[in-house]
Formats: C-alpha cells, structure tokens, sequence
C-alpha cells in the first residue's frame, strides 16, 4: 500500500476512483480503510461493471461471470477482504466449475476431484503430459503472485523488494528454463495432437482467459485452465453482490460512492487532478485511480500521454462472449452460451469449426430469487449463506 501511505489525509477528497467495477471498487475500499479520503464516480445505476447483477423484467440476471475464485485461504480475495476491512464475502462454496459439450455429444464437467485423472486417461489419452505441465506450472505461477512482487516498480525502493521477492521464489522454485519460453508462446505449443482435445482446451480459455490455445500465451493459460484446481464459489445474490459489497466497505470507512455520474473529462493541474462529470460535479484531489479500459482513458484525459495515444489509436482484435435467447423462451437457459471472434478469425464458419456449447453453472438461470426493487434497490438479494473472507466453509 505504498500510494496510500504517500495520500495525504484531508477533509477533502485526496482520491478520486473513475468507475464502480470490481477493480476500481476494490481500490477505494483498501484506501478508504487505510484511512485516506476517497470518493467512486461511477457511470451506471449499480456497481460491478463486467461483474454486476442486473434487473430485467422483474428478474435478476448476472452481466458476467457466475462463478469466482480466489477465495481460499491465502489467496487474492482474502487479501483483499484484509485491506477493505471486509470479515465476511457472501459466497458459498461450489465443486463444478465449468461443463464443456464437445460436439460429438461428451459432456465434460470441469472439478478439482482426483477422479480427473481417470477422466482424462479415458477421455483424452494424450493429454496427461499437457495437464502435468499446466497443473505445476500454475502452482508455481500463484506462489509467484501470492507473495506481492511489483510488477512496474515506481521507485528504487519497490525495486529492491520486487528483485529481493523474485529472488526468493527463484531459489525455492527452481522452475525450469521452459517457464520463460512460456511466457513468449501461445497455449497451443503445449497441446497434443488432438483436434478434440484442442476444442475441449479453447472452450475453457474462452470462458477463463477470453480466447483460443492460438491467442493465450502458455503461462496466462496455465493460470485460466487452473480454476477448478484453485476452488470456485458461487455469490449469493449473483456476481454483484460482491460489487455491492465492496461499495458497503467503502461506505462504512467514510468513503462515498456516486452512481449516474458519468465522468466526461480529467485535467491534471500543477498540484492536483481535476474530475467532471456530465451532470455538472466538478471534484479534485491529490490522485486519480481510472478503472477504465484505455480507450476511455485516452477519451477523457486531455493530456493523455503519448504511449497511451498510440496504444488506443486501433483496438486490436479480439473474442466476445453471447447469449441467444429463442424468442419461444421467456427466460435464457445456461446451453445457450456461446462465443463470437472478431478481427481475422471472425465469422460463421469459424464458431461452426469451434463446435462448442459452453455452459457456466448458474448462466441465465430460470430467474434467482430476488426482492422488489422498490424495497431495498441496492441489495435485491437475501445474502443469506456467507463464508468467512478467504476460508471456504
């Protein structure tokens, strides 16, 4: 928390967060619980951003993903619920991650059980190799992360802790010169011969990394293949209860959150930043925090630097996930999942070659059970079921 501790404490805001998405409310809940002044502008009606719930037609529906990781002991979202204050994450633990529906008619469910392997043998004989390597290759990866290093050091100091860090995890690892090899090629290097068990792979990586073995490098892929090993929870109340929780956080250590507050423009002046919004607030403060991509970044920071022109002057190609409801159904059904590229390998041929159904647990569900808006419009669900921030119970 080294941006925290350089914040000066103040009556006014010495921290602005541009959007209410996870990240951004993740943010402003650590900074407000270290005590620095902190306020969230966020464009929409309810917080979470790829992560939200949202109501349509009297029902609740999640605008993302269903499902979460990161919540067992020691890992990314108790670190977090320890740097927001936050004791309890309305989650509740699930054993299947994800069910995959090849084309040929197998059903695969995706679980961290040992009868994997078995599956695997039987299933995909030729996989085991590729399944060793992704499996240690991910462990390595979350020991790596889990101790903290700075990945963009900002001085000389978090330089030294970063290299101190990675030395550290080099000498106990001692991870094979094939790791930095991993970090330059895709995915698909480390795949048998297999166009089925390759299809089985890309329907994974479109739901965890958001494209194909072709597109993902090996060490990111590792990672997104690894979540039914890391644990998955399911939210109680869908993926916006956490959002909603992170906004109670920040609430609670006299922080302020702002909804319909769509930013329009930031200015950096010689001592501060300035904020405006399309509703005519107007704000300033020591730092800014953009939970933005960087193509509104660049829209709405007049003095965007030059790397950042540059870097949004073409949006690279890439993949995007559907939903197709049949006019028949009142209500989408989780086999309806599908996936659309874009850029060179988009078009109808190529979702035809993928043959895929792609199914997330819980994925436009006959409607979850939710309040009336009008009696508590910020939190319509019962978070009845909660698990202890980082300890699945």
């Amino acid at each position: 928390m080294t941006l925290v501790a350089s914040i000066p404490r103040t009556t006014e805001p010495s921290v602005i967060v541009i959007g209410g998405g996870i990240g951004g409310l993740a943010a402003a809940a650590a900074i407000a619980n270290a005590g620095v002044s902190v306020i969230v502008l966020e464009a929409h009606v309810y917080p979470g951003g790829c992560a939200a719930t949202f109501r349509h037609r009297g029902r609740w529906y999640d605008a993302g993903a269903t499902l979460l990781a990161g919540f067992a002991p020691g890992g990314p979202m108790q670190l977090l619920g320890r740097a927001a204050g936050i004791r309890h994450w309305p989650v509740r633990p699930t054993e299947l991650a994800l069910t995959v529906y090849l084309e040929d008619g197998t059903v695969v469910a995706r679980v961290a059980r040992d009868a994997r392997w078995d599956f695997y043998r039987s299933a995909f004989p030729t996989s085991l190799p590729f399944w060793h390597w992704q499996e240690a290759t991910a462990a390595l990866l979350w020991d790596f992360a889990l101790r903290l290093p700075e990945i963009q050091p900002r001085s000389w100091a978090s330089l030294r802790e970063t290299l101190s860090v990675t030395g550290e995890w080099l000498l106990r690892s001692r991870p094979s010169p094939q790791l930095l090899l991993d970090l330059l090629r895709p995915v698909a290097r480390r795949l048998p011969e297999d166009p089925r068990f390759r299809r089985f792979v890309d329907a994974q990586l479109l739901i965890a990394a958001q494209a194909t073995a072709d597109e993902v490098y090996a060490l990111y892929g590792a990672a997104a293949l690894d979540l039914p090993n890391r644990g998955v929870v399911e939210p109680a109340g869908g993926a916006g209860a956490i959002a909603r929780t992170l906004v109670d956080a920040v609430r609670r250590h006299s922080g302020t959150v702002h909804f319909r507050q769509e930013v329009v423009e930031i200015e950096r002046t010689q001592r501060t930043w300035r904020v405006r919004t399309q509703r005519g607030l107007e704000l300033a403060a020591t730092h800014v925090v953009a939970d933005l991509t960087p193509w509104a970044l660049a829209r709405l920071w007049n003095d965007a630097p030059a790397a950042l022109r540059r870097r949004t002057e073409r949006p690279p190609a890439g993949w995007s996930a559907f939903l197709t409801v049949p006019q028949s159904r009142r209500q989408p059904h989780a086999g309806d999942h599908g996936v659309a590229p874009s850029g060179p390998r988009a078009g109808t041929a190529r979702r035809r070659e993928l043959g895929l159904r792609l199914v997330e647990p819980g994925l436009g569900r006959d409607a979850r059970p939710g309040r009336s808006a009008r009696r508590d419009p910020e939190h319509p669900h019962d978070l009845h079921q909660l698990v202890e921030a980082g300890a699945n119970r």
